[in-house]
C-alpha cells in the first residue's frame, strides 16, 4: 500500500468508474446512493487529492462554515474529507490514516463525532 500511495503522490492517478447497466449496485457501493444520470455522458463524480495536515483543514473548514464528512479507511491507510463543490463535484481529500491515529492516542474523539464517523460506513 505504501508503495502505491507513493506513485500517486508522484505522478497522480485517474479512476475512471463505469456504469454496469445490468447491475448498477456496484457503482452505488463505491459511490454511495447517488442518483446516476439517465441519459448522456454524466458528470464528473468527484477528485480526490492526497493531502497532509487533516487538524488544520477540519479548523479552516469549520471557520469558513463549509459542510464535509469524513471517514478513516483502514485498508488503504487513509483518512478522507469529503466537501461538496457549489457545482456538486464532491472533493475528496485523503490524508494519511497515521495523522488520525496520532491524534486518537492524545486527544480521544467526542462520542458524538466518534458516533457520526461511524454512521459513514452505515
Amino acid at each position: 500500500m505504501a508503495l502505491q500511495r507513493r506513485c500517486e503522490a508522484e505522478f497522480g492517478t485517474v479512476h475512471i468508474i463505469g456504469v454496469d447497466p445490468d447491475n448498477p449496485d456496484g457503482l452505488t457501493a463505491y459511490l454511495g446512493d447517488k442518483a446516476l444520470p439517465v441519459a448522456g455522458t454524466g458528470a464528473v463524480d468527484h477528485i480526490a487529492f492526497l493531502a497532509t495536515g487533516v487538524e488544520a483543514m477540519r479548523k479552516t473548514l469549520q471557520t469558513a462554515e463549509v459542510a464535509y464528512r469524513e471517514r478513516t479507511v483502514p485498508s488503504l491507510g487513509l483518512h478522507q474529507v469529503f466537501i461538496e463543490d457549489p457545482s456538486g463535484v464532491t472533493i475528496e481529500l485523503n490524508f494519511p490514516a497515521e495523522e488520525i491515529s496520532r491524534r486518537a492516542e492524545t486527544h480521544p474523539a467526542h462520542p458524538a463525532t466518534a458516533q457520526a464517523n461511524a454512521n459513514l460506513g452505515d
